[in-house]
C-alpha cells in the first residue's frame, strides 16, 4: 500500500534493578553506571548505604553496561583489588566482563544483590 510507511521504533531499553538483601534497598542502574560503597569521596552514580558489610565494597566496585537488550557487570581493577564480586556464587575477576540476567544473585564483598530487569 503506497499510503503505508514503515515504522522504525526501537524498543524500550530494559532496566536493570539492584534489591539489596540486607537493607530493602532498590538503586536502579542506567548503562555505564559505577555501583560503590556510598562516601563522600566516591564518584560512583549508585552509591549503597546502611548495609551490613558495606565497608568491605570498594568505592568504584563494578561498572554496569548493557548492549543488545544483554546487561553485563564488570568488577573495576583496583591497585588493592581484595573484596571480590561474584554472580550466582562464580566469581568476576576485575576488568572480566560478565552477562547478568534477571533473577541473578550479585555479591560485592559479602553483600548481596538480587538483580532484576525490566524489560527484558
Amino acid at each position: 500500500d503506497p499510503g503505508t510507511r514503515a515504522e522504525s521504533a526501537s524498543p524500550a531499553p530494559a532496566i536493570l534493578y539492584l534489591d539489596c538483601e540486607d537493607s530493602g534497598q532498590c538503586h536502579a542502574i542506567r548503562p555505564g553506571w559505577i555501583v560503590g560503597q556510598s562516601h563522600p569521596t566516591s564518584t560512583a552514580e549508585a552509591q549503597l548505604a546502611q548495609t551490613p558489610g558495606i565497608q568491605f565494597v570498594h568505592r568504584r566496585h563494578c561498572r554496569f553496561d548493557c548492549e543488545d537488550g544483554q546487561w553485563y557487570v564488570t568488577p573495576i581493577p583496583q591497585a588493592d583489588y581484595t573484596n571480590p564480586t561474584s554472580v550466582n556464587n562464580r566469581r568476576v575477576a576485575p576488568g572480566v566482563r560478565m552477562p547478568v540476567r534477571n533473577g541473578d544473585r550479585l555479591m560485592l564483598a559479602g553483600v548481596g544483590l538480587t538483580v532484576r530487569i525490566l524489560g527484558a
